[in-house]
């Protein structure tokens, strides 16, 4: 099937633009990441250690993913929902990498700060749901759109880091009320970015106002993505001190 482009060339160019910026924002927060880590080590902060490799390896996998998605979008659809089907396996290995990182985040969270009181069960349902996500037949348009409802499991993460370190701001003071604060609004930060552009969300502006609309759509998405990756980067980097 031959792929039609939602948006002019220049648009498209410019949506581009906004994801790689997006990237180099990730890479330099794991770059100052792996720098924290390697401190976190000679002081002997293990609890501080162990968190910081858990969200890097989280923004690893954001960062990883967002090259699937990537050429998912610009390489193969450009943004064409009837081309989705087709090519979904690259949405469908990007969905995947994010859930491991999810599992990753969870599982130490619930190890190291929460005494395994979960007993890990919320890492494995996100790990489970990520690989049946992977493994769900797509064939036609129906097809994605379910497959894309069940990416709801995987990103249970988000909400169990959340309650969690809600949690935690209720109950502290001081620098690490400040710290869980710091995490609470990054995730929410990333979350409402997520959600503020979907295939159905963007076609629908596109159709209303043109596609300068879902440009500014992708332009808003960028700059929440960008405040809550610098703000996990951050919170992880004080978390344990």
């Amino acid at each position: 099937m031959v792929c039609t482009p939602i948006f002019p060339a220049e648009i498209e160019f410019s949506i581009l633009l906004l994801t790689c910026f997006i990237e180099l924002v990730k890479f330099i927060m794991l770059v100052f990441m792996g720098v924290k880590i390697h401190r976190r080590k000679k002081e002997g902060l293990e609890l501080a250690v162990a968190f910081l490799r858990a969200m890097w390896v989280l923004i690893f996998t954001l960062f990883v993913s967002r090259l699937f998605y990537m050429w998912f979008d610009f390489g193969l659809t450009h943004f064409d929902l009837e081309c989705y089907a087709e090519h979904a396996v690259w949405w469908k290995i990007a969905q995947f990498i994010i859930g491991i990182g999810l599992a990753e985040i969870v599982f130490v969270i619930d190890r190291k700060i929460l005494g395994f009181k979960l007993k890990g069960i919320f890492a494995y349902i996100i790990v489970a749901g990520s690989v049946v996500m992977f493994l769900w037949p797509v064939n036609n348009a129906k097809d994605f759109a379910d497959m894309s409802t069940m990416s709801i499991l995987p990103q249970l993460g988000m909400l169990v880091v959340f309650v969690v370190f809600l949690n935690i701001a209720v109950k502290s003071t001081g620098r690490v009320r400040k710290t869980a604060l710091i995490i609470i609004f990054a995730f929410l930060l990333y979350t409402v970015a997520a959600l503020l552009v979907n295939a159905g969300l963007v076609k629908a502006l596109t159709d209303v106002f043109g596609p300068i609309a879902a440009f500014y759509l992708y332009m808003l998405q960028s700059i929440f993505k960008a405040a809550g990756i610098i703000m996990m980067a951050a919170g992880a980097a004080r978390w344990g001190n």
